[in-house]
């Protein structure tokens, strides 16, 4: 989810910065645009009361329900909602519930829904989370928002809430679901994440072929944060290559990525490793054909 609200705070910034500001605009239609540019400068800088001070303006400039105080009213829920180390979530609760009784058709009110059944999932300190109503909240955003990306990010969470039993059967039901969900939504930017759930449910299941194909789809098509376009692998590469080896007995793939590993990443500690796996794969091969000849 982190990687997806950075990309929605940068939708936001471009948005903000693409109304042609100018000095001669009337200071009241400038101001709440200017304060929430500022604001999720802050938040991403991780300067959150000073960015609750600039939603706050930005709030209390603009016009009562336009899209600019509903955009404010997001930020200071969001702030309130993240700030570290005191997060104040009564609050943040209070605020989305407001934009989405307010606004309740609008694109914030998906995200909103979203933000409030994260909250649900992710309770604080060692509290568990309930799943059922977990469940049932990421549910209301699926019915009620069918097409909205924060919809697809709910599916992809609700259906982890079924792998924390370990169970074969359940495993096997999100991966069904899992697979109805791709072909229904090819174009979905949660595609990674959606095969990194069908890798842990084969996983369960047992099937390490499956599990080791679903991993590297998972990779690729996992999406690229335009905030920070540079991708790190290696941990990655390291467990795709440690499955196949150990696990699928496919050394071919194994030996791919445990040399792309060295290539891309030469002073990663797990370098020497990917050098022994490799001598003890050829090791074992050359073994396996001197029996097969012997054999003969």
């Amino acid at each position: 989810m982190c990687r997806y609200l950075l990309l929605l705070v940068n939708v936001f910034l471009i948005f903000l910065s693409c109304t042609g500001i100018s000095a001669e605009t009337d200071e009241k239609k400038v101001l709440p645009k200017e304060n929430m540019i500022s604001g999720w400068k802050m938040f991403r800088l991780g300067e959150y009361n000073q960015a609750l001070k600039f939603f706050q303006k930005a709030q209390e400039t603009s016009k009562k329900k336009s899209p600019d105080y509903f955009q404010s009213l997001f930020g200071l829920a969001k702030t309130y909602q993240l700030q570290s180390p005191t997060p104040d979530r009564n609050e943040s609760t209070r605020i989305f519930r407001q934009i989405i009784s307010e606004s309740p058709d609008s694109d914030l009110a998906g995200w909103s829904m979203l933000a409030l059944a994260r909250q649900a999932h992710l309770p604080e300190g060692e509290e568990s989370p309930n799943y059922e109503s977990v469940r049932k909240a990421y549910q209301e955003l699926i019915d009620k928002f069918p097409r909205h990306p924060a919809a697809d990010e709910a599916f992809v969470y609700q259906q982890s809430t079924y792998l924390v039993s370990l169970d074969k059967k359940d495993a096997s039901e999100v991966l069904a679901n899992i697979e109805r969900f791709l072909a229904s939504h090819p174009q979905t930017h949660f595609a990674g994440t959606a095969w990194s759930l069908v890798a842990e449910c084969n996983s369960i299941i047992g099937d390490s072929d499956k599990k080791l194909d679903a991993l590297i789809k998972a990779m690729e098509k996992m999406e690229i944060d335009p905030t920070n376009p540079v991708v790190e692998n290696s941990s990655t590469y390291w467990k795709i290559a440690t499955v196949a080896e150990f696990e699928a007995g496919d050394f071919d793939t194994a030996r791919k990525y445990y040399m792309k590993l060295k290539k891309e990443y030469p002073s990663d500690a797990r370098c020497y490793g990917a050098k022994l796996a490799i001598e003890r794969m050829d090791k074992k091969e050359a073994e396996l054909l001197n029996e097969i000849k012997a054999g003969r």
